[in-house]
Order: C-alpha cells, then structure tokens, then sequence
C-alpha cells in the first residue's frame, strides 16, 4: 500500500525513454489505492496524461472491517501470507530488528491481525488502525491533479460502497465517478456465452478520448 515513490521510480523510468508519448496508469482494487496515493502526493509533477481505477478501496479501514471473516478476506489473506513465505529469507533479515514473530504472523486470522503483526511494523507505525489511515487514497483525492476515471459498484465486498468519499472527489473537477448497482469486485462481465469484462472497453475509450484531445491541444499551441 505504500509504495508511491517507487511508483514514482518506475514511471519516471518508463516515460524517459520516450516523452513524445503520452502515458496513462491503471490502478486495479489495492494498486487503485496506491495509484490514487501517488497522483495525490506527486500531482502536477507527473508526467502521466490521465489515470484510471477499477474498485478502488478509498478507506482501507473501512473495508478491512466490512469483510472481515468473509470468504473474501480468506482468500486475500492466503495470498499474502504465501507471499511472505515466498520472500521469508529476506524478511528474516529484519526479523529482530522489527521484532516479527513468524509462527504469529502465519497464524493471523484476519488481514487486519497480519498486518498488525507484520505490515505495520515494517513501515513503523503505531498499530494496524494507524497504518491503515494513513496509506488510504481517500486522505489525497483533493491534490490529484491528474485526469481520473474511477468505476466502483455498490455490491463490490471488497472495496465497500460506505467507503466511498463521494464530497472529496465532487469537489476536485479532475475526478469522475462512476458507480454501478452491480459487479461485484472487478467483475464487470456483458455476454452470456462468451462473457467478457466491459470495463476494459471503457478504460480504452476513456483513454482515447483523452488522447484526441491533448493532440487537439497541441495543434491549437
């Protein structure tokens, strides 16, 4: 979740190699949260066009504590302490100094119990709540200064529709909203026989649109 200067790294090194084109960035659920984080904190000094993110959480807290103990949370919570046994060699080089009790963190019930044990230690804060806070995207919304479409949907289990900060992103006029009555959480899905996730479309014609109209732009310069 906290990564946003090496996103900020990343994109640097990518758009170097050609400043001709214009570049848009993608944030899908938690990479919503952190895209959202980095255009808020680097805001005009981004070199992208235009953004898009697809469920973002906004409150991390809020949705840690809507699906806790659900089916959801089960398979999150897998996946993440799979990742940390996958990178065990190089956390245990930290291990005494930020006191991380293995067994304790492998034992976590919830993702709010793992990253107290362990995410929140490794980036020094008080607690999980405090974490928690503190990486949610909903904090920088009024700095983006970067063109955005965000699509969430009010049956989302993962991204909650009560953490949706509606006032923040109605007041800054680089922000559109899009929320549906369904689609769960990054699902989205039209046709029966052969269903496919319409948002890729959309997130394509966003972009388009944005691109005819910078190069419009430009011939006016």
């Amino acid at each position: 979740y906290m990564g946003y200067d090496d996103v900020a790294q990343i994109i640097n090194k990518i758009t170097e190699r050609d400043s001709d084109i214009n570049y848009f960035g993608v944030g899908v659920s938690w990479g919503a949260n952190l895209l959202m984080n980095y255009l808020g904190k680097y805001n005009i000094n981004t070199p992208l066009k235009g953004a898009m993110t697809i469920a973002c959480p906004f409150d991390l807290q809020e949705c840690c504590e809507n699906m806790m103990h659900s089916i959801y949370e089960q398979r999150i919570l897998q996946g993440t302490k799979n990742t940390f046994l996958a990178h065990k060699d190089e956390i245990s080089i930290w291990k005494n100094e930020y006191k991380i009790d293995f067994k304790r963190v492998m034992a976590s019930r919830t993702m709010w119990e793992f990253d107290e044990l362990f995410t929140r230690k490794l980036y020094e804060y008080p607690s999980a709540e405090h974490y928690y806070r503190v990486v949610s995207c909903n904090k920088r919304l009024q700095y983006v200064k970067t063109p955005t479409l965000m699509l969430n949907s009010t049956d989302d289990p993962i991204s909650v529709k009560s953490a949706i900060p509606y006032e923040s992103i109605q007041s800054n006029p680089n922000l559109i909203l899009a929320v549906t009555r369904k689609g769960s959480h990054i699902s989205w899905f039209t046709g029966f026989r052969n269903p496919k996730r319409w948002y890729l479309q959309l997130m394509l014609e966003y972009f388009e649109a944005m691109r005819a109209e910078i190069t419009q732009d430009k011939k006016k310069e």
